[in-house]
């Protein structure tokens, strides 16, 4: 009984990150724009603008399907 969900420390380096961490954004970028520039490349699952209470910049997050496919969209748009 419980929470099943592994620990930080019991989940090990094998996780694989796949989720791009975005900042400099300007501060009115919306969510359909991260939308529009990640949904051309394969293994897009989906994308967000948060705000955060240290600093006036939104930042945002754009999920991918695999490591490699997350890696592919930040090679190319950098």
């Amino acid at each position: 009984m419980g929470d099943k969900t592994p620990k930080k420390e019991e989940r090990g380096s094998d996780e694989v990150i796949r989720t791009l961490f975005l900042s400099g954004l300007p501060p009115d970028v919306k969510d359909r724009e991260l939308y529009i520039l990640f949904r051309p490349f394969d293994g897009y699952e989906s994308s967000q603008v948060q705000l955060t209470s240290r600093s006036p910049h939104p930042v945002g997050f754009a999920v991918f399907v695999d490591q490699a496919s997350a890696l592919i969209a930040r090679d190319a748009l950098n």
